[in-house]
Order: structure tokens, then C-alpha cells, then sequence
């Protein structure tokens, strides 16, 4: 691993912390969840990021979008 990669890395982790922090910060109520928001986070943020880097048209999300109803 370069040091750009471990870089990148750690970003990644202090970016999502952030989002958890303030998350938790502005409803408290979700502390008592905390392992099932970060699980839910973690794939909502994976699902995101595979919409950008997979070559992904805005028309396949919304067919299947539209199938799955």
C-alpha cells in the first residue's frame, strides 16, 4: 500500500465518523441504535459509491427502481 492509499483511507474513516457524530448529535435518540444507524450507514454509503464507480446510467437506477415496485 502507498502512502496516498493509506491516506485515502483515513479520510474515508474520518469522513464517516463525522457523519455518525453528527448524526447521533442531532438525534439522540438514535445512541441507543448506534450498531444498527452505523450498519445502515455503511451500506448506504457502499451502495452510493458503487453508483459511482461502476459504469451506471441514471436510467438503469430508475428501471430498477421502477421494477421494484
Amino acid at each position: 500500500m502507498s502512502v496516498s492509499s493509506v491516506f485515502l483511507l483515513v479520510v474515508q474513516f474520518g469522513m464517516f465518523e463525522t457523519v455518525l457524530s453528527a448524526l447521533f448529535d442531532r438525534y439522540p435518540f438514535l445512541r441507543a441504535k448506534k450498531i444498527c444507524v452505523t450498519a445502515v450507514i455503511s451500506v448506504t454509503e457502499f451502495l452510493l459509491g458503487l453508483l459511482l464507480v461502476c459504469n451506471v446510467s441514471l436510467r438503469h437506477v430508475l428501471f430498477v427502481h421502477r421494477i421494484s415496485y
